[in-house]
Order: C-alpha cells, then sequence, then structure tokens
C-alpha cells in the first residue's frame, strides 16, 4: 500500500540498488530480498503504466564489493525502461570506525578501485547503450568527462567541510 500511494503522488522516485543477486542484496539490505524488491517494483511499474509517471530513475553505490554488479543493475534498468542510472562511488560522510577499503587514508578513492569502477561503468555504457550511466560523486572524476573537470551531481558542502550527497 505504501508503495503506491508513495507512487501516485510524487513525480519522480529514484531506487537505490545495489545488485541483482539475491544473495548480495540479502547481504546489502539484511532485512530483505531481491523477491521483495522485484515485487516493490512492480507496483512502481503498475502506477508508471496507469497514470504515465512518476519517472524512476536507479541509484547504485558502487562498493568494492558490489562493482560487479553494475552490469545487472543497468540490465534491470532497461528492461524496466528506467532511462538514468546513478553511480554514486561510496565515500566516508562521517567520521565512524568503519575502514572503507575503497578509500585510502585522505578519504580519496585508491586508484584500484577507482579503474575497476571505471571500466564496470564503460562496459555497462557500452552494452546498454539506451540507459544513462553517470558516475555522480565530487571526489571522483568521472570516466565520461573529456575535459578533465571534475562532475559535482547534487552535492552540497556541509558546515565543517563534510559532504551531502543528494542523489542516492
Amino acid at each position: 500500500k505504501n508503495v503506491r500511494a508513495m507512487a501516485e503522488r510524487l513525480d519522480r522516485i529514484t531506487v537505490s540498488i545495489h545488485t541483482t543477486s539475491d544473495a548480495e542484496f540479502r547481504r546489502i539490505y539484511r532485512y530483505a530480498s531481491y523477491a521483495e524488491f522485484e515485487h516493490k517494483l512492480g507496483i512502481l511499474n503498475g502506477v508508471r503504466r496507469e497514470r504515465g509517471g512518476p519517472m524512476l530513475d536507479f541509484c547504485f553505490v558502487a562498493m568494492e564489493s558490489n562493482v560487479s554488479s553494475l552490469e545487472g543493475v543497468v540490465e534491470l534498468a532497461r528492461d524496466e525502461y528506467v532511462e538514468d542510472v546513478f553511480v554514486q562511488p561510496v565515500m566516508r560522510r562521517e567520521p565512524f570506525e568503519y575502514a572503507f577499503p575503497e578509500l585510502d587514508g585522505d578519504g580519496l578513492h585508491r586508484r584500484a578501485y577507482s579503474e575497476a569502477l571505471r571500466n564496470a561503468v564503460d562496459l555497462a555504457r557500452l552494452r546498454y547503450s539506451g540507459v544513462n550511466v553517470r558516475i555522480v560523486n565530487p571526489l571522483f572524476e568521472s570516466a565520461d568527462d573529456s575535459a578533465g573537470e571534475r562532475r559535482y551531481g547534487r552535492h552540497r558542502r556541509m558546515r565543517g567541510g563534510s559532504l551531502a550527497d543528494d542523489s542516492c
């Protein structure tokens, strides 16, 4: 009921999805299954067919452990007529004890992780050209930016210099 009510009132919904594998889905989300996700997505798509909206896009938080899952998420986007997949490389937002293997001591993305993510994005773009796959992170130089400028997506700097991410 909640999914339908939300979809009937909104013009745009961004769905955070990090894998299409049930085992990986359970590991990441803990209290949910991919089958439950598919059911809710089906409800959203029913409303989209009925009323011509809301617009739906996906956000994929790219972690070292799930970079290989990006292609499945982009394939799902294509199959469900989702035009945009926003790729958010993992980032440290607040100080806490978890050590992100994707980040160095200064909070910057490690080269191996950056290259693996760029390669996964390039491959997804090549295979699913009908889906816009964009990296959005102020600390990660976008692979599609030939001018070498950094793209800042929908981020803002918070008091104290930390970053707030409004994209996923």
